[in-house]
Formats: structure tokens, C-alpha cells, sequence
């Protein structure tokens, strides 16, 4: 199960890189996460998009047990390491250890995952979402 959980992640990140578009650059402090699974700050998806993200996110979530949520912001600031961010927007949302955030910064071509180490994914598991992101 961890790892269709990854692979699928994984694939649904590729699909989203695929889709990101500079616009005006505007720095961003963490956020606070949408209702649904994609938070999208930037502009980069239609409603459209949003909405079909948003519901396979949702099936993956019944399928798999495990949420991921998906941020899209201009520049990431305060702090401005990708990781950093990624991990104080998921504490300042209150995530779980198996809820999954991945913040994209769209103008600086940066990304990030929070992952909680005692999460049902392991390091491999995010090495390989990792890796989906970079030949997305």
C-alpha cells in the first residue's frame, strides 16, 4: 500500500508540474491550506483543474488512508528554505503524520515535501516523489 501511495502521489505531481506557469512574483509566508486538498495561490490552475485535483486527491485519500495536500504560491519567504516552509505551513495547518504537503513555488521553480518521519511513507518512498517532481 505505501508504495501505489507513493507511486500515485508521485504521478499526480508530474501532472501538476507540468501545468506551472510564471506570473507576477508576490512572496509568500506560509500559508493557510484551503478547505480542499490544492491551495493555489499563484494562480497556476483553472477551477477546472482545481477541482479534478482536488477530487482524485480525494480518492486517493479513501484508497490509500493518506491525504496529500498541494500548495502553489509565487516565492516562498519567511522562511524562504523550501523545506522549511513546507514543514511550518504543515504545523501551522495542523497535519498529521499521515498527511503529505507539497509546496511548489512557481516563479522560483522551487518545491518541497513535509513529510512527518513517522509517517507511513519512508525515505525511499519520498526519494521516489521526489524524483517524479524533478522529471516532471
Amino acid at each position: 500500500m505505501r508504495t501505489r501511495f507513493a507511486v500515485v502521489l508521485g504521478l499526480i505531481v508530474a501532472v501538476l508540474a507540468s501545468g506551472w506557469t510564471a506570473s507576477a512574483a508576490l512572496a509568500v509566508p506560509p500559508s493557510t491550506l484551503d478547505s480542499g486538498f490544492v491551495t493555489d495561490e499563484a494562480g497556476v490552475l483553472s477551477s477546472g483543474e482545481t477541482e479534478a485535483v482536488n477530487t482524485r486527491l480525494s480518492e486517493l485519500a479513501q484508497d490509500e488512508g493518506g491525504d496529500l495536500f498541494v500548495v502553489f504560491v509565487d516565492s516562498f519567504t519567511d522562511p524562504s528554505d523550501s523545506t522549511a516552509w513546507a514543514d511550518e505551513t504543515a504545523a501551522q495547518n495542523n497535519l498529521d503524520i499521515d498527511q503529505y504537503l507539497i509546496a511548489v513555488a512557481v516563479d522560483d521553480s522551487q518545491y518541497a515535501i513535509s513529510a512527518d518521519s513517522n509517517g507511513p511513507l519512508d525515505d525511499g518512498d519520498i526519494d521516489r516523489v521526489l524524483q517524479a517532481m524533478q522529471s516532471g
